[in-house]
């Protein structure tokens, strides 16, 4: 079983790896978070940021991404899908932001999706019950086996999938 840093770890260096993100090119890399930093469910998302900045510190620690080094924007989702939303959109319309590590919550997620997929971001989201229909913008990071069976012809990005997940069919961010 994946532990929640690995998650976490694994999950920005794949954001980070994607090919053709303009970013990768610069001496930072600069990933954008989306999480619940308040309201109910903020302890988890207090959590995960945790987690997330130690994932950070080691990557950077080892030299970066191809020398590049990481830097995090966080957006607060407010514990609701409009703070998602609007979460997600503040994040998207930085330009230096590469990528997006995702909300945990599906109603969130389900929320966020559309304006990602509109711009074309790298959206990762994990741990999240949102209906699987891989895109060249969402990816889901580490579904239960249940999802997996289901769902037998979706592309998972989690693993040694997520070498070869959709994102790698996407156009540089302009």
């Amino acid at each position: 079983m994946m532990t929640r840093r690995a998650f976490v770890g694994g999950s920005l260096l794949l954001v980070a790896g994607i090919p053709g993100a303009p970013a990768l090119a610069a001496d930072e890399i600069k990933i954008g978070v989306q999480l619940p930093l308040s309201g109910e469910r903020a302890p988890v998302g207090l959590t995960i940021r945790k987690a997330i900045e130690m994932a950070v510190e080691d990557v950077n620690r080892k030299g970066g991404i191809k020398g590049a080094s990481l830097a995090l924007v966080w957006e607060d989702s407010r514990d609701s899908a409009e703070g998602a939303t609007e979460a997600v959109r503040t994040l998207i319309s930085q330009p230096q932001v590469a990528a997006i590590v995702g909300e945990l919550f599906s109603p969130f997620a389900l929320a966020s999706r559309p304006a990602v997929e509109q711009a074309g971001i790298p959206y990762v989201i994990g741990g999240t019950r949102m209906a699987p229909t891989a895109t060249n913008a969402t990816l889901r990071a580490r579904p239960s086996e249940a999802a997996r069976r289901r769902n037998s012809s979706v592309r998972w990005a989690s693993g040694s999938d997520a070498v070869n997940s959709p994102a790698e069919r996407m156009p540089p961010r302009t």
